[in-house]
């Protein structure tokens, strides 16, 4: 959360964090709240379905906490963290933990050595990136085949641009948020969003013209 967010709030991140650690249980139950639909976003845009059967999304975002928690009794002083940003990258750990685990061992060094792959249903999302959508009935009958062209479209990306676009429309995250866990301005975010939506299209022009020819 901004600092600009927080002064808003009736209690911060890191007053929260050290009301907890003084004993007070409510205060970790105010950040669970805080935090949970975020959470979960994030464990349902990663976690494959054939997974899911085996685990669920609320599983893992308790596991987040009961990490997050224990870490945290680790240490003599909570510093002034970002919390949220912390949190979701513990989060994305527990989720490739989970598929190392539930895929077999032909898919763990996958998931070891890979960025952590969104699902279709994540990715199907950013087709309405692409210029002209899916309005039409021969759009929609090809939406397979376009979300295999969108995946193509985000590993051409620089870094910089896949990162806001996984955050504002795979993880679907507000801009603040976004400005958070990059570590800089909503404005900048923002800037950062409207030049990776237009490299986006360009390059996803390109995957397209080289899939037809």
């Amino acid at each position: 959360m901004d600092s600009s967010d927080q002064n808003n709030c009736e209690d911060s991140d890191s007053s929260l964090l050290r009301r907890y650690l003084g004993g007070d249980d409510g205060a970790l139950a105010s950040l669970c709240v805080r935090y949970a639909q975020p959470l979960n976003r994030i464990v349902s845009s990663y976690l494959d379905p054939l997974v899911a059967r085996r685990v669920s999304e609320s599983d893992l975002v308790q596991e987040t906490w009961m990490v997050a928690v224990k870490k945290l009794k680790n240490k003599s002083e909570i510093p002034e963290i970002a919390l949220f940003p912390w949190l979701r990258e513990i989060a994305r750990e527990r989720v490739i933990d989970a598929h190392r685990m539930h895929r077999g061992a032909e898919k763990r060094n996958v998931y070891r050595e890979q960025h952590l792959a969104a699902t279709d249903a994540s990715v199907s999302q950013l087709i309405r990136l692409v210029p002209g959508g899916l309005d039409s009935p021969s759009q929609l009958a090809i939406k397979e085949e376009s979300t295999t062209r969108v995946r193509q479209t985000l590993d051409r990306l620089n870094s910089k641009a896949r990162e806001i676009i996984v955050l504002r429309f795979i993880e679907r995250h507000e801009m603040r948020r976004c400005a958070e866990i990059l570590g800089t301005s909503t404005e900048a975010a923002k800037s950062r969003q409207r030049r990776a939506l237009a490299d986006f299209a360009e390059l996803y022009e390109q995957v397209d013209k080289g899939q037809s020819q």
